[in-house]
């Protein structure tokens, strides 16, 4: 059937068609934009697709760089997510130790979540299964000027500027100079690519000495307390975001029920607990292989701050300290060093990792 379309040139009638259902984005969907329109697609057709869309994912590794997380095997959403949350963690970090100086007054940076709109319906997407590596393959030049044009974040000799998962672009800046370097080159992308950026849905985190700031260089850019990225509602402080997740998690709790605590809840129900997954022995175990990948991979912003904050433990061991090196970072220059933190921090997840297969066996 396939070399018949191929000798042809052309797909059959009923390989072209599709059944299309409206699904509401709210309960109360009235106009014609509360409706997503979903296309039940021939089986012949997504076969065919599905076969291009696996042949295009392996050349897209050498293709797409590191910015863009979605459509390339081995990148997964918790990746941004983790640097989303290590970032802020860091200015904050570095900003309270600087305050110390009279010279530094804490660090300017913001996070910029751009948001564009029916991103996907500027993108001639002839195959369903392929729509999301041929979007990732339109936007890729807009990620890739943003990260030669802007300073970005810089720490451990890393620039940061750019992050996407497909259409979801977030950048980075530490001085004005990136933000009106970045307005120009989103005004451009839109220009050529007819895309449309929805301003008044952009909104700027300012961090550390920019947490409370209000005017920016561009015009249409308003700053918010609250930045969802990826589903995660973030602020300028973990803690806060952390505290928010939570309280979400359990906000349909109404009434005299009583809110229970995390370390409540992971206890089996003989002791008073609800017997749930303790999330945090679970992600320590599905975050095992990556975090070995990215320890052991080349030199990243990612690498930086995973290094960074696995240094708190180590930096006691040390007897000179410097603050603007972390412990991990100076150890690991050394081959055997490297190998010796990389063997104990293995065994160390694997500790947790068996004690969380354990908790689940005895529930």
């Amino acid at each position: 059937m396939f070399n018949h379309i191929l000798e042809r040139g052309t797909l059959t009638s009923s390989q072209g068609q599709a059944a299309i259902r409206l699904i509401p984005k709210c309960q109360d969907a009235c106009g014609v934009s509360d409706f997503r329109p979903i296309s039940l697609l021939n089986c012949d057709y997504k076969i065919m697709a599905s076969v291009l869309a696996r042949r295009l994912r392996h050349t897209l590794p050498d293709t797409i760089g590191p910015h863009q997380k979605e459509g390339v095997p081995g990148r997964l959403i918790f990746d941004n997510l983790c640097l989303y949350r290590d970032v802020i963690q860091y200015v904050d970090d570095r900003g309270c130790h600087d305050s110390s100086q009279p010279s530094v007054q804490g660090i300017g940076n913001a996070i910029v979540g751009v948001d564009f709109e029916k991103a996907y319906d500027l993108v001639n997407r002839d195959g369903c299964p392929l729509s999301m590596h041929l979007f990732v393959l339109y936007i890729e030049p807009l990620l890739v000027r943003l990260s030669h044009e802007l300073q970005g974040i810089r720490f451990f000799n890393q620039k940061l500027v750019v992050r996407a998962l497909v259409d979801d672009v977030t950048i980075f800046v530490s001085c004005d100079n990136d933000l009106v370097i970045a307005g120009k080159v989103l005004e451009l992308f839109c220009q050529w690519t007819k895309a449309r950026m929805n301003k008044q849905k952009t909104k700027a985190l300012g961090l550390e000495r920019w947490r409370n700031r209000v005017h920016w260089p561009l015009p249409w850019l308003t700053s918010t307390e609250i930045l969802p990225l990826l589903g995660i509602k973030f602020s300028s402080s973990i803690s806060e975001t952390a505290d928010r997740v939570w309280n979400h998690a359990f906000g349909h709790l109404q009434g005299r029920i009583e809110r229970p605590q995390r370390s409540v809840v992971y206890r089996p129900v003989n002791q008073g607990g609800l017997g749930m997954i303790n999330t945090t022995l679970f992600y320590r175990s599905l975050f095992l292989c990556p975090i070995y990948k990215v320890l052991t991979g080349p030199d990243s912003p990612e690498s930086s701050l995973l290094r960074f904050w696995l240094s708190f433990p180590l930096r006691n061991m040390l007897q000179l300290y410097n603050r603007n090196k972390p412990a991990a970072v100076i150890l690991l220059r050394n081959n055997c060093f490297k190998s010796l933190f990389l063997f104990c921090f293995v065994l160390f997840d694997l500790f947790f990792l068996l004690r969380h297969f354990i908790f689940l066996f005895v529930n």
